[in-house]
C-alpha cells in the first residue's frame, strides 16, 4: 500500500504485518494494532475526462504503427483510437484511516489491500 497523504507524508508504504500490526513507513517507522485505528473510509477515485500527453502518444505510436502496417488508412484508424485512449479514466481504490490521537492516514490501495485493511480492523 502506498502512503498518498495524512499526518505522516505523502510518501512511503504501509503494509499489515504477520503479527496483525500495521506497519506505516514513512520518514519514521509506526505501528498500529487494530484496537488503534479508530476508523477506516474506502472509496474509488476516478479521473476522468482528456489526457493530452496519454492521447498524443498513443496517437503517435498507434498512428506509427497503423502506418506501418495498412498505409493511410491504418495510420487514420490508429490516429482515432490513440485519440479514445486519452479519454480513458484511471482508477484508484483509496481508503482513509483514523488513528488515534488524532492521526490521519490515507493509502492507495490494490482492492484485495482493501480487503485486508477491512480485516485488520475487525
Amino acid at each position: 500500500m502506498k502512503v498518498i497523504g495524512g499526518s505522516f507524508g505523502t510518501t512511503g508504504s504501509a503494509h499489515i504485518s504477520r503479527d496483525n500490526t500495521l506497519v506505516v513507513k514513512s520518514g519514521k517507522k509506526h505501528l498500529f494494532k487494530p484496537d488503534q485505528v479508530k476508523s477506516i473510509d474506502t472509496r474509488v477515485d476516478s479521473d476522468g475526462g482528456f489526457s493530452f500527453s496519454r492521447g498524443l502518444v498513443a496517437m503517435l505510436i498507434l498512428g506509427g504503427i497503423g502506418l506501418v502496417v495498412l498505409n493511410l488508412l491504418g495510420a487514420i484508424v490508429g490516429l482515432l483510437i490513440g485519440f479514445g485512449v486519452g479519454f480513458l479514466r484511471e482508477k484508484r481504490n483509496v481508503a482513509e484511516l483514523d488513528i488515534e490521537g488524532g492521526k490521519r492516514l490515507t493509502l492507495e490501495c490494490s482492492p484485495k489491500a482493501i480487503q485486508w485493511l477491512l480485516e485488520f480492523k475487525g
